[in-house]
């Protein structure tokens, strides 16, 4: 073999399908996600989007394929093991602690992704380090400013935004968001538009995402499923052009 080897993807999935009592909610899907870039996942309600997110997380184990981060079978591990492996997600309904600061919430998950992460005896550069994490988390969803309210008392765009923070603090290889601009308002969807763009160019964001217009503003590439299935995938250009598309948003598809 000359040359280098070839890196595998970020995130490969072969042949996934999830059956519930001999229902096939999932499958069989196929999709490679590239080390950087925005794959969006779009279709009707039903069509499965969820069930996949769930495979691909560990929060249900498919009932045949294989998941690969990075060239590494995650098929059958646990959820937090896949975390630490370079796996991270944000949920359609934010998931935070309410009655604690937005930096404290920052701060936890940082300290909860680090090496002995509750080790009660780690010195001060150690809680030093989770600290200037925390700060780096905060700054980079645009949420300095707000640093030091309660969670519970954030908008819900910011209250989003801080759940990517710490979706980051584990530095993930793939990042899967799930609906993240969900119940927002213009502004708020024009600042986490501008977000996932820039999260895009240093790592594989793969998106859930019923606004079909950010999708055709940011993705690399778009699948669409449709019943549980492949409907089609491809660039935004040739997504937006293609009958069966059209067909599966307005219930036609056959």
């Amino acid at each position: 073999m000359t040359g280098s080897q070839a890196v595998a993807p970020a995130l490969a999935v072969a042949g996934i399908e999830k059956r519930f009592d001999g229902f096939r909610a999932l499958g069989p899907v196929s999709f490679t996600v590239a080390d950087a870039g925005v794959h969006a996942f779009i279709g009707p309600n039903g069509a499965g989007k969820t069930t996949l997110f769930n495979c691909l997380t560990g929060r249900l184990r498919p009932t045949a394929g294989a998941v690969r981060l990075g060239g590494r079978d995650i098929t059958a591990m646990a959820p937090h093991r896949r975390v630490h492996h370079g796996l991270a997600r944000s949920f359609q309904i934010t998931n935070l602690f309410p009655n604690l600061t937005v930096h404290e919430n920052a701060r936890l998950a940082a300290q909860a992704l680090s090496p002995r992460a509750f080790d009660l005896w780690r010195d001060r550069a150690r809680l030093a380090q989770v600290t200037a994490r925390a700060d780096e988390l905060l700054e980079r969803l645009a949420l300095t400013a707000r640093a030091q309210t309660v969670a519970g008392l954030l908008s819900h765009g910011e209250q989003r935004r801080l759940e990517i923070a710490m979706a980051l603090a584990g530095q993930p290889q793939v990042l899967l968001l799930d609906e993240p601009t969900s119940g927002m308002g213009i502004d708020d969807i024009d600042t986490m538009t501008r977000l996932i763009e820039a999260l895009g160019r240093t790592m594989a964001v793969v998106l859930i995402e019923h606004n079909i217009r950010l999708v055709m503003r940011i993705s690399r590439s778009i699948t669409v499923l449709y019943r549980g299935a492949i409907l089609r995938q491809g660039l935004p250009a040739e997504i937006a052009a293609d009958p069966q598309v059209k067909a599966a948003y307005l219930g036609t598809a056959a």
